[in-house]
């Protein structure tokens, strides 16, 4: 079975921006502090990198004109360039939509080199150090700050919309759909089921604004694990009143709903006894059905937090989502038991190498390849520390990173709000 790549549901609107940063670091992990007219000029350096390869395209052009007008406007409101930035990001986005990178192909061909370093330019403003859930610090601007939230806000709306907008794409009955809502969110739809992942609306979009447009379309909810950026309590109470199903290691609400499938049961608030000892057998395979998909799991654990790493199959598609696991180990239990997945869903600091060797080595794999689809970067309620950038993704050799043949899928990178649809 092959799968190709054949649109991306991207709509153009009036472009609201970003807000104001200043860090960076060599890593691209850990972001420290530097001069805001540092970072201004860093990010200039990014969109020249872009602009040379794009010369002879109109596109060049346009860059040129955002370098001169971030330069000219830096001179009135030292912020508003990360405003620029984001909205450079979301045109050059919609003319350079994801592209498939085959594994000997990952940024060396035109298109994914292109596509690639536009979404570098996103980690300049995603970065600022100081945002409000974080550490209050004597050196904070707050002026800074509150141009960072606001030109964000802005940015997140016109995500939101993207998002939105993609669920009303008409597909073929052998089309599948996939929507990125936030982080680890992501929406599968097919011509007749529609299924969630670990959707976290509203602190990834800022507002409840088209949650209930999320709760009619998906028909099935899945959770990986009981932390804050990867469930919405509006949107799980919102399932439950349309009595749909939900499938969790924990119930969030704890109202023995008969719709919720709790398939992991751990200590008080989903975390582990002392002793790191589950109720539940750590690396247990379970399966399960309902309705028409069909569900594998294996029980495994974020730190202290129980966590389900999925298998999914709904009408003849099927994916992986990990959650944030952090024991890799136990994705070995999918090996040569199961059969390969069409896409897989990874965070990129999490073992991405090790979770596409797993894919490597389940049944027919040689007969079809399987998408990465990446997660978890440029989060924008973690702390700096842990807010993970691209750069990172692309230089980090246990990410996508180092050789080619450290991909054991082809590679499909998406911004928050975008979509993609696949054909069999």
């Amino acid at each position: 079975m092959k799968h190709f790549l054949l649109k991306l549901s991207i709509v153009s609107a009036v472009l609201l921006g970003a807000f104001a940063g200043k860090a960076s670091a060599d890593t691209g992990y850990e972001w420290t502090t530097v001069p805001n007219h540092i970072l201004r000029a860093q990010l200039i350096d990014q969109l020249r990198t872009v602009q040379g390869n794009l010369v002879g395209d109109p596109v060049y052009f346009m860059i040129q004109d955002l370098m001169l007008q971030i330069e000219a406007a830096a001179a009135g409101d030292q912020y508003i360039w990360v405003d620029q930035a984001l909205r450079a990001c979301l045109i050059l986005e919609d003319m350079f939509p994801p592209v498939v990178s085959h594994p000997a192909m990952f940024m060396k061909d035109k298109l994914s080199i292109i596509r690639n370093q536009i979404l570098l330019i996103k980690d300049y403003p995603m970065h600022e150090t100081h945002l409000t859930d974080e550490p209050a610090d004597a050196g904070v601007n707050p002026t800074q700050t509150a141009a960072f939230l606001k030109y964000n806000s802005n940015f997140l709306n016109y995500k939101r919309q993207n998002a939105l907008d993609a669920l009303k794409t008409r597909l073929q009955p052998d089309e599948c759909q996939v929507i990125k809502i936030y982080s680890s969110g992501f929406i599968f739809r097919t011509t007749d089921k529609t299924v969630g992942v670990d959707i976290c609306y509203q602190e990834g979009f800022g507002t409840t604004a088209g949650l209930d447009d999320i709760a009619s379309a998906i028909d099935i909810l899945f959770l990986s694990h009981a932390h804050g950026d990867h469930y919405d309590k509006d949107l799980w109470r919102k399932m439950e009143n349309k009595s749909k199903p939900i499938v969790t290691p924990w119930n969030i609400l704890q109202d023995n709903n008969p719709n919720v499938h709790v398939l992991m049961t751990t200590a008080a608030g989903g975390h582990l006894h002392s002793g790191s000892t589950y109720y539940d057998t750590l690396g247990e395979v379970f399966d399960t059905q309902i309705g028409p998909s069909k569900i594998t799991g294996i029980k495994s654990e974020q730190g202290d937090v129980a966590c389900i790493v999925y298998l999914a199959e709904t009408s003849g598609w099927r994916f992986i989502h990990t959650g944030d696991n952090s024991n890799v180990n136990v994705q070995k239990g999918f090996e040569g038991k199961y059969e390969a997945p069409d896409i897989v869903i990874d965070p990129i600091f999490q073992g991405i190498a090790t979770l596409l060797g797993n894919v490597k080595n389940m049944l027919h794999k040689s007969q079809k390849p399987s998408f990465y689809i990446n997660a978890h970067e440029n989060e924008f309620h973690h702390t700096s520390d842990h807010r993970v950038s691209y750069r990172f993704m692309f230089n980090n050799t246990g990410a996508l990173g180092g050789s080619p043949a450290s991909i054991a899928s082809c590679v499909l990178l998406m911004d928050n709000g975008e979509s993609a649809i696949f054909r069999k």
